[in-house]
């Protein structure tokens, strides 16, 4: 990790995405360069803060994924956005979400449905924790940039 508190790393030595103990962890198959892996986050360098500050705008960042952006919907106030956008997500990430928007409307049948189908089970955490949670998730896990170009596997 450099003064920054970035990790640079030669891609040749550890070939597709791994996980490092850096708090900047991503690595993309670049070829054999270093690469300073806080260039490589998050929509542009989108950032946690700049996320969470973002949710008191008028209207979601642009180029994030469809899960963040019904974080962002709920964050900014607006559960029937955010829902609408969780029900058209068909994965598991979005029955985390799902399941996360029906906990918070109190409706917990249907969220331990929801945690069921995501693989989950219904947290003891508050839902602003868990807001957070799965925020800094997706931002992570729905970078762009870990989806373009070749496809690591």
């Amino acid at each position: 990790m450099d003064r920054a508190g970035v990790c640079s790393i030669p891609v040749d030595m550890v070939g597709d995405w791994l996980a490092m103990d850096c708090p900047e962890f991503l690595i993309h198959p670049l070829g054999t360069s270093m690469i300073r892996l806080g260039s490589l986050l998050n929509f542009d360098g989108m950032q946690w803060d700049e996320f969470k500050s973002s949710v008191t705008g008028r209207h979601p960042p642009r180029n994030i994924s469809p899960c963040l952006e019904a974080l962002w919907y709920d964050g900014n106030g607006n559960w029937e956005r955010a829902h609408q956008i969780a029900q058209e997500i068909e994965d598991k990430n979005g029955a985390w979400i799902h399941a996360y928007l029906h906990r918070k409307e109190g409706d917990l049948g249907n969220a331990r449905y929801w945690y069921s189908m995501a693989g989950k089970k219904m947290p003891e955490q508050s839902l602003r924790e868990e807001w957070e949670a799965l925020t800094r998730e997706f931002l992570v896990t729905d970078n762009p940039v870990r989806h373009s170009g070749s496809d690591p596997g």
